[in-house]
Order: C-alpha cells, then structure tokens, then sequence
C-alpha cells in the first residue's frame, strides 16, 4: 500500500482525538444515522447558509473542497453518492437549480459549469474589486445574479488585519463600518453579460439574496456589529423599493443571519432582545438574552417570533424546501452557562411554538468554521459541515430514526 492510500485509509477512519469515526454510525446520544458524503482525503464544506445547494429534481448536491488547484466544486449523486469534481478555482459560487448550472468567480471572470456536461463558459468579466465581496445570488428565473461588494476592501483588512473569528467580532467588524467605504449591490444578466451597479451607499454590505418566487425582488444586509444596525433591507433590481423589513422594539437588539422563506412571503432571521430592554446589563452578559427564531412578512411588515431556549440556538438557521422544517447548526463559538450548543438541530412549528430535536452531536467540532446545515429536498437529511475527523468534511444526518425517543429539547 502507498504512502498516499495509507493517509487517505487513517482519515477516513479516525477523528482528531483518535477516537474511531467509520463513514456510517448511528450518533450515541440522539440515535440518528450520520454518514460521510465527501472525499475523506480531503477538506470539504457545504455551500454557505442561504446558498441552494440541490438540484430543482433533489438528485445531486453540490459542495466545495480544497485541491491543488484551489478551492474546487463537485456534485455528489443522491442516489450513488458518487463524486465529480466540476470545476477548480472557484468563488462565490451558486447554484440554478433548473438549469443545473453552478455560477461562480475564477479571477475577474464570471463564469458557469453544467453539472451533468461539465461545459464552462464565461458570462461576464467583472472588476477586480468584485473578488473581495460578497454573492452570488440567482434569482428566481435564473436569468440574473447578485452580489456585493466594497471599494478598497482588500487594503482596508491589510491595514486591520484579523487573525480569527474572535478578532473580527471584538474590533474587525466595527472598524469596517466606522471606515464607511463606498458598497455597491450589482447584478449580471447570465444570457448578456451586462453588469449593472444598482444601488450604492457608504455603509458595508453583504448577504445579497435574491427571493426565491419573485426574480426582481433583493433582500440585502447592512453588514457590522448587530447590535448597532437596521440590518435587513429589501430593493428591486432596478433600484426603486428600498425599504427597511424590520424595525428592533429597543436598542441593542441583535438581528442577523437572514434568509428568505421558499414562498417569498418572508424573510426569517436570528433575533436576540436584551432582557433589560433597551441594555445590555449584567444579566443578559450573564444569561444570555432573550432568543428567538422570527419571520417578518415582507409586504405586511409584520414579524412573528418563535422563542427558543438559549442552549437551543444556532449560528446559522434555515429551512426545507417545503417550508415545513427549520434546521440549525449549533453555537459553540462562545462560552455560555448551561447546556451545550454544540448540536445539529431540527425545528418545527407546531401550536404556535417551536418543537426542537437534536439529530447529530457536535461537541467534537471546533465551532472555527460554520456546519451551514441544509435540509434535503426529500426532507430525510441535514447536510452540514464538521471538522470533527480533524479535516472538514460533509456529512448528513437522518431526521427520521426507529425509535423518537432519544435527543428532543
């Protein structure tokens, strides 16, 4: 056996304490099936949060991984679980269910690979400066995409540079905002290449996504510390309609991590009050504050909120293609009193109150990078993301198992 095939066999089958972790197992505290969908030789993530990663038909799931040359994107068969590479050096990619395209950046290209033809083509050349931001979005007839991006950013981080997630939260995100450079929303037409910069201010953007029904709808955020900002907004494609979609009962409010509702009725997002409203105080610092999982209708304005235990909460939330499951991927970033976080967690809405299972144990992930669970479009897994075998690698787990008896919170 080769050096190479021994390292790929030792990955495949411990994690990074040593403890055995096979590429099948029924997890010991909530009894669902968990099993191993990426190459165990080598690092591999879900796309991001609010980024579709399946197909229109559920047949094939599309993730990233580290290669030599670069950060790569590959199909899996549902069925078979086989893996293709499709395309190296790629950023900001997004997938048109329908057209089963992958729209991506490689340099200053905009480009698309057909997951079943593997042709490449290039849509559009985009400046330079679009690398550094955020995207992309495909709206809803897969006729456009979406992204962010700010003026001078690259310089700006070289200037304040950040070496962790903890340094981006303590002082990162404030200097950016502070720094007030110069955003901009775009969209690129697929069929023409056409770039347009449709709205622009001095405030730092991110998380551009298009609504899933309504091709000319955008929600947008104000991007910096949470707890400072209106966060969420809507715009149209041609500019007009930019409207604020929730307004915080009190200061020091945290609003973040949004996504749209499959119907496009609404915007759902994590919502964190202070339980001395208005403050943060000792007892929130202590107790945490008030959580939520919360909706806001996006013609109406009005917000439902659905309460969770704080031990309940997760990094990133999102939601079945039915509408009729929410899924999250734990907090373990923090220190917090109580129970541990670290969990894949299973949400729905039932009397008005928010049921959640826990499906899978993360206590061994570092929390250093996001699981951004995803729900399939058959409703019987989450996929997600854990570097709980030393090296990231995408796993999911069941939601269904033998016995309902274990793992509910």
């Amino acid at each position: 056996m080769t050096a190479s095939a021994i390292l790929v066999m030792m990955l495949a089958i411990l994690s990074g304490n040593g403890d055995v972790l096979p590429n099948e197992w029924r997890d010991a505290k909530t009894g669902h099936q968990i099993i191993r969908l990426s190459d165990p030789s080598i690092s591999s993530q879900t796309l991001y949060f609010h980024q579709n990663c399946f197909t229109e038909s559920g047949d094939a799931l599309v993730f990233v991984g580290s290669t030599a040359e670069g950060r790569s994107a590959f199909t899996m068969n549902i069925r078979t679980r086989e893996i293709r590479r499709i395309a190296p050096g790629v950023s900001f990619e997004v997938l048109a269910p329908k057209r089963r395209e992958l729209f991506y950046f490689t340099g200053n290209k905009a480009r698309s690979t057909h997951l079943d033809t593997m042709q490449t083509r290039d849509i559009a050349e985009v400046p330079a400066e679009y690398g550094s931001g955020r995207g992309l979005s495909v709206n809803a007839d897969e006729t456009l995409l979406l992204g962010c991006y700010a003026q001078g950013e690259l310089e700006f981080w070289r200037q304040h540079p950040v070496k962790s997630l903890k340094d981006l939260y303590k002082y990162g995100e404030k200097a950016m905002l502070d720094a007030k450079l110069p955003n901009a929303l775009y969209t690129i037409d697929i069929a023409t290449g056409e770039v347009r910069e449709i709205h622009k201010e001095n405030l730092w953007f991110g998380h551009p996504q298009f609504s899933p029904t309504n091709p000319c709808q955008i929600e947008f955020c104000h991007e910096g510390p949470e707890r400072l900002l209106d966060r969420m907004w809507l715009i149209k494609t041609d500019g007009s309609g930019y409207q604020k979609v929730f307004s915080s009962p009190c200061r020091r409010t945290f609003v973040t991590h949004e996504f749209w509702d499959p119907r496009g009725t609404d915007v759902w997002f994590d919502l964190q009050i202070p339980r001395a409203r208005g403050h943060l105080g000792f007892v929130t610092y202590v107790i945490g504050p008030r959580a939520y999982l919360a909706k806001t209708d996006v013609s109406s304005g009005e917000t439902v909120k659905y309460r969770l235990p704080l031990h309940c909460r997760s990094w990133h939330y999102n939601i079945s293609r039915d509408g009729s499951l929410l899924c999250g991927d734990g907090e373990g970033r923090f220190f917090s009193i109580g129970p541990s976080g670290r969990w894949i967690y299973l949400y729905s809405i039932q009397d008005g109150k928010m049921k959640i299972e826990r499906l899978g144990d993360m206590s061994k992930h570092s929390y250093s990078i996001a699981p951004n669970t995803h729900i399939t479009p058959d409703n019987n897994w989450v996929v997600f993301t854990s570097d709980m075998s030393g090296l990231s690698q995408v796993y999911a787990v069941e939601i269904t198992k033998p016995s309902q008896t274990k793992g509910s919170s």
